[in-house]
């Protein structure tokens, strides 16, 4: 998506010597990384400004990132299709929030279901970043982990604060295990043609 511009920026670096220019292509690719991270919060700023959400946006997010990281799923197959996906994603998760209020007890049902998957399937790899048997078991564990440390913030969460806040820890549960579905048939149906 930043393509173009990461590589002048890494350009100009490497002529002014702020960096060596054999490792311009690593400045290119953080550059890139950067500018996509920092569009996707902006985004992801102003959806929530427009549903008057934003806390719960970003709330969402910090549930979510951190277990697609190492959970894994279905990937888009470009730049841009991720970020006009994620946007969705973040649209239709507001409007479930501010429309379509869930109770306590829907919620702890779907992120129970929800983290039962993700348990079971994590981490499902994608197509252009296969891993090897180490990684699998360290995403694996990794997942794991922080599959249970937000079922316990959830849980905490609903003690103490608003149905919003405990729906957003539900419904990246719910994204999440359905990318990482997504992403399971699309490899099953991968592996069969291979076959």
């Amino acid at each position: 998506m930043f393509y173009r511009i990461s590589n002048r920026i890494a350009d100009r670096f490497a002529e002014k010597k702020v960096i060596p220019p054999e490792e311009k292509e690593l400045y290119r690719f953080g550059v890139q990384q950067g500018l996509s991270i920092a569009l996707n919060v902006v985004t992801t700023f102003v959806i929530g400004l427009v549903f008057q959400m934003v806390l719960e946006s970003f709330l969402f997010l910090a549930a979510y990132i951190p277990l697609r990281s190492f959970a894994g799923g279905i990937h888009a197959k470009t730049a841009n299709r991720c970020y006009v996906y994620s946007s969705f994603m973040i649209i239709v998760v507001l409007s479930v929030i501010k429309f379509f209020p869930m109770g306590n007890l829907i919620c702890d049902c779907l992120s129970l279901l929800s983290g039962i998957i993700i348990f079971l399937l994590a981490p499902v790899e994608a197509e252009h970043k296969k891993l090897d048997e180490i990684e699998y078991v360290v995403y694996r564990k990794r997942s794991r982990i922080i599959l249970i440390a937000e079922i316990i913030i959830q849980f905490l969460l609903s003690i103490i604060v608003s149905k919003r806040f405990i729906m957003c820890f539900s419904l990246a549960f719910m994204c999440l295990a359905v990318v990482m579905i997504a992403g399971a048939v699309k490899k099953r149906k991968r592996n069969n043609l291979i076959k």
